[in-house]
């Protein structure tokens, strides 16, 4: 089941950023930056991208299944090891957060910070909605509806918990 789950994350573009990749720590690797903004001020002055590091160190195993690439994969684990910086990229820009808001830079591995934890939950809770849920809803007018991160989250880490006003 586990693996139908992840497929389904794949194809809605993202609902989870608790995968773990497993690299080791490398000099550039180490140094995550914090915000979206930061991120876009190094990459301007000639930083690097977490991901696209990452990218690189994987050059030539694209191909070969996640688990057999990245230590410790909880999700997406019949995906290929070349969609995961894809993949993760989906979800940093879903919730507005840098790597190491869920992930121990240069640690990939480690489960120690806890939004990753509950990343994992939720992506489990978006595989539900969207595998079983929608499905029993008879008057949506779409023929496939889906969810994502991105329809709590809209680019914020921790989602507005309030209804907006209706409309007038």
């Amino acid at each position: 089941m586990h693996n139908v789950v992840s497929r389904q994350f794949f194809v809605i573009g993202g609902a989870v950023l608790g995968l773990v990749l497993g690299l080791p720590a490398t000099p550039s690797s180490s140094t995550i930056i914090s915000s979206p903004q930061e991120q876009e001020k190094q990459s301007q002055e000639g930083g690097h991208d977490p991901l696209e590091e990452i990218a690189k160190q994987i050059a030539g195993q694209e191909n070969k299944p996640a688990p057999e690439v990245f230590k410790n994969i909880q999700m997406f684990k019949g995906l290929p090891a070349g969609q995961i910086p894809r993949i993760m990229r989906i979800y940093t820009r879903a919730l507005g957060v840098r790597c190491n808001y869920c992930h121990v830079p240069g640690e990939w591995d480690k489960d120690d910070k806890a939004p990753k934890l509950v990343a994992r939950e939720m992506g489990a809770m978006v595989g539900e909605i969207n595998g079983r849920l929608l499905k029993n809803i008879k008057e949506l007018e779409q023929d496939n509806p889906r969810v994502g991160c991105f329809t709590c989250h809209r680019g914020e880490a921790k989602p507005e918990g309030n209804m907006p006003p209706p409309k007038q």
